[in-house]
């Protein structure tokens, strides 16, 4: 098995994340002695973050936002914690009107 052919057998595979941060990755293994099996998730990981992040990302543009916003830096004026009673008065309501 030649390993110098690993890049070309990744991007084959539509693996590009993981083909672009092959050796940082690898690297992060050996530095944790991680066993194959750890190593191996490890590189699937990376891989599934990079999709998930590229998913949202491709349906933002598709979305056209005019901007993004978060809650990190939004100013809510509302308790984080409703009463107790106010929750149970919140869940009743929902109860009585079931989702159409």
């Amino acid at each position: 098995m030649d390993a110098d052919h690993l890049p070309e057998m990744l991007a084959r595979l539509k693996l590009t994340a993981l083909r672009d941060r092959l050796d940082t990755l690898l690297d992060e293994a050996a530095r944790r002695e991680l066993s194959l099996r750890e190593t191996l998730a490890l590189l699937c990981e990376a891989e599934v973050a990079h999709r998930e992040e590229r998913r949202i990302q491709m349906g933002l543009g598709i979305a056209k936002f005019p901007f993004v916003r978060t809650l990190e830096g939004s100013e809510a004026d509302f308790p984080v914690h409703a009463p107790a009673p106010y929750a149970r008065t919140l869940c009743q309501n929902a109860r009585d009107f079931p989702p159409k």
